[in-house]
């Protein structure tokens, strides 16, 4: 029997996630889902025989924009603030980070990225949408049949009804993310969780770049 996988990452979730288990390693988001798919194999109780295919991965993240970048650089002249021309150098050193990243993920197999400018209000950058999106895509999805399995890179309650709208589709639910970062109702209404705080190093080393270098934000 061949069960149809999709992955929805909300990215900065995940990343966040990654770090907390393990801040040295460099990782690869071209090489999660084929670690996800061999998981699968062994978490869903009663499908041993079950071939897992992946149909498409989706990541959700803000992106870094010139437009935002010369907001912060205007506050900054205006101002002379530290604090601000702290945030400005990181913001730069992120962009030029981000940028080769999502270049490197564009060229990815079954792999799409949804990104949403990143906002910026006093003193503060933060991303908005994306859990709207990733719950819009992923109850779509199971709408449209495209799937058997989801699993959902996130620890967002913002997602919790879209679960249980593809639940009652009758689509198995994995949920893959850092209890430090997870809302407990999120955990409970899924059918199978993946902790990441519990990976081996083992399965680290499979998300990782296989050689010195690679890109980290």
């Amino acid at each position: 029997m061949v069960s149809r996988v999709m992955i929805f990452y909300d990215l900065e979730n995940f990343k966040q996630g990654l770090l907390r288990r393990d801040a040295i390693r460099k990782y690869d988001y071209g090489r999660v889902q084929y670690l996800i798919l061999d998981m699968l194999r062994h978490i869903i109780k009663g499908r041993d025989d079950n071939e897992y295919i992946l149909v498409r991965a989706y990541a959700y993240t803000g992106e870094y924009t010139d437009s935002m970048l010369k907001i912060i650089k205007d506050d900054f002249e205006k101002t002379g603030d530290e604090e601000l021309r702290k945030l400005l150098e990181k913001t730069q050193k992120r962009m030029k980070s981000q940028r080769k990243m999502l270049d490197n993920i564009s060229k990815f197999n079954f792999f799409e990225v949804r990104t949403y400018p990143l906002k910026y209000s006093k003193g503060q950058i933060f991303q908005k949408g994306i859990d709207v999106q990733l719950a819009v895509d992923l109850v779509t999805h199971a709408f449209r049949d495209n799937f058997d399995v989801a699993v959902i890179c996130s620890g967002d309650i913002d997602l919790l009804e879209s679960l249980k709208i593809v639940k009652g589709l009758g689509k198995t639910v994995v949920l893959m993310s850092h209890p430090l970062i997870t809302a407990k109702a999120l955990r409970k209404e899924a059918d199978f969780y993946i902790d990441m705080s519990k990976l081996r190093d083992e399965d680290l080393d499979k998300m990782a770049f296989k050689e010195k270098g690679g890109y980290k934000e």
